[in-house]
């Protein structure tokens, strides 16, 4: 019965198991005393079984749908759709699948969720400054300046050196000497520049 993915036709499923076993006690040899305890004891298993199949059963869809509605509410947070997510919201605590408590946790993780997504597109539009800098810095014939420094200080982090000067006057298409104060620092890998997530 666990193998039937529809939990709608488990009761079906245990109904046909009970015929079966039934009919196999039916072709038993016993005694009319016997035969009458066996019946009575079948009669309460089945009883049993049946309920605690439509028990399981019900529990099955109440977790189905519960899983659903909670994956929208992901989706939602994920795509940032306010109108979305407010109908599931309102879905789930109609269900009763979510508490008050709940919801407004949910509202925080949402609106958090947002404050992560638009940093990671501030993070990647700015990397993609810096890919586009470097790529006019190569182009125009000018030494690479090293703009680990540029990243440090757009982070907010302490600056280190001037590197991120020079590499932003590379950049611009500044003279030959501000290249030159970028060739005098260690080179380092463009690759440190990148900010990751």
């Amino acid at each position: 019965m666990l193998k039937e993915p529809d939990e709608l036709k488990w009761e079906g499923i245990a109904t046909e198991h009970a015929t079966q076993a039934q009919s196999r006690i039916a072709k038993m040899a016993l005694s009319p005393v016997a035969k009458q305890q066996v019946d009575s004891d079948f009669s309460r298993w089945q009883i049993h079984r049946t309920g605690q199949v439509k028990v399981d059963s019900a529990r099955q869809s109440f977790d189905k749908v519960t899983t659903k509605v909670k994956n929208q509410l992901m989706l939602n947070m994920e795509r940032q759709d306010p109108e979305g997510f407010a109908d599931n919201l309102s879905a789930v605590k109609k269900l009763g699948i979510l508490m008050d408590e709940d919801i407004q946790i949910e509202k925080i993780k949402y609106a958090k969720r947002g404050e992560e997504l638009k940093r990671k597109n501030q993070i990647e539009g700015f990397n993609k400054g810096v890919d586009a800098a470097t790529a006019v810095a190569v182009g125009s014939g000018e030494a690479v300046a090293w703009v680990s420094g540029l990243c440090r200080r757009r982070l907010g982090a302490p600056e280190e050196t001037r590197r991120g000067s020079a590499a932003r006057s590379v950049a611009r298409g500044a003279p030959r000497a501000c290249a030159a104060r970028a060739h005098a620092l260690p080179p380092r890998p463009l690759t440190n520049c990148r900010l990751n997530m």
